[in-house]
């Protein structure tokens, strides 16, 4: 039995109420064949039974694809209920806040609907309280130049500072600005109020240097013969200068979808909870942002690679006593090159 919750408990009763309340409908006020209603009624009923069993992920998954269909407040504080349960408090927070908004439609039949919106303006204020907030401030940089990540979800600048409801459990926090990443983990507790702040002043413990790459290593140019050996490593380079361009345009023109998909889940899902039927926009966004990365970091070392084999081609009309070397480093969204020439 959940904290604060009693008043939920006797689940029989309350499931004859979910399908009452969804399938006690005059066919001309629901649009749906008999054989779909009947789908929807089992898929209630198993979720139910999943959820007197104790399996509270199975019955989430399947309260949700049924809320799809019926969107009524019923639904809505099952849901709620049973993300409570997997501790994802955020998201009982907003379907029971939507089930509180539904407005009466011809899918509520007598009182059921409506007792569930009382049910669920009573169960929110219990819940509130035992959200964990989190507030992240940033040093050392401008927030707006920071690309703030809580669990790989980006934040958006407008919100650093604010404080944000999160999960009970282990988080990870992450900025990252002009290469440099400061990084920390954090552990909620219900109740609680956390605080992070990501320094880039070089002075704290969370600031991570850039990746040194061992891609190339130091090259004498006395060491090289400048004929064979030098026509060949100019032809690597250009090679390799080619696929850093393919590279940065696939980074460029995948990030430009990216940015557009982002854009519309945020419309599409309020409080960063999609719905079931999201999830394939989800994963797409997450499968484009993966390329935009993969092919920005591609082009950087092919672009770095590139040049410094055409800057190391030896020449016969080279006399320094200096050797040239090349040093290349790289962090996330960021590769660059140190060396002497």
């Amino acid at each position: 039995m959940l904290r604060g919750y009693e008043p939920i408990v006797r689940p029989r009763r309350h499931a004859l109420a979910v399908l009452v309340g969804i399938f006690c409908v005059a066919p001309s006020s629901w649009a749906m064949s008999d054989s779909d209603k009947d789908a929807v009624r089992l898929l209630s009923n198993d979720a139910v039974s999943d959820f007197n069993s104790g399996r509270f992920d199975v019955a989430r998954e399947k309260f949700i694809r049924a809320y799809e269909v019926a969107r009524v407040p019923r639904l809505a504080v099952w849901i709620a209920r049973a993300s409570v349960h997997t501790k994802q408090l955020v998201s009982a927070h907003e379907y029971y806040r939507q089930a509180i908004r539904l407005e009466h439609s011809d899918l509520w039949i007598g009182t059921v609907q409506a007792d569930a919106q009382r049910d669920a303006e009573a169960e929110l204020v219990t819940l509130v309280p035992r959200i964990p907030k989190l507030a992240i401030a940033i040093r050392a940089a401008a927030v707006g130049e920071v690309e703030v990540r809580v669990d790989d979800v980006v934040v958006p600048a407008a919100l650093v500072g604010v404080e944000r409801l999160i999960d009970p459990g282990q988080h990870e926090v992450t900025g990252i600005w002009h290469g440099k990443v400061a990084r920390q983990a954090i552990t909620a507790e219900e109740g609680t109020k956390a605080s992070v702040e990501l320094r880039f002043d070089g002075e704290n413990s969370n600031l991570q240097p850039p990746t040194q790459l061992a891609i190339l290593p130091t090259v004498a140019s006395s060491a090289i013969e400048p004929t064979k050996a030098g026509s060949s490593q100019r032809t690597w380079g250009w090679v390799a200068v080619g696929v850093g361009t393919v590279g940065a345009l696939t980074g460029i023109g995948a990030g430009a979808v990216v940015a557009v998909q982002h854009s519309s889940l945020n419309r599409d899902c309020p409080a960063g909870v999609c719905q079931f039927a999201d999830q394939s926009r989800v994963d797409n966004y997450r499968t484009m942002r993966l390329v935009s990365s993969v092919g920005f970091i591609v082009g950087g070392v092919g672009a770095a690679t590139g040049v410094t084999l055409l800057l190391l081609t030896p020449s016969q009309n080279r006399t320094s006593g200096r050797n040239p070397s090349l040093g290349l480093w790289a962090s996330p969204g960021l590769v660059g090159a140190t060396g002497t020439f």
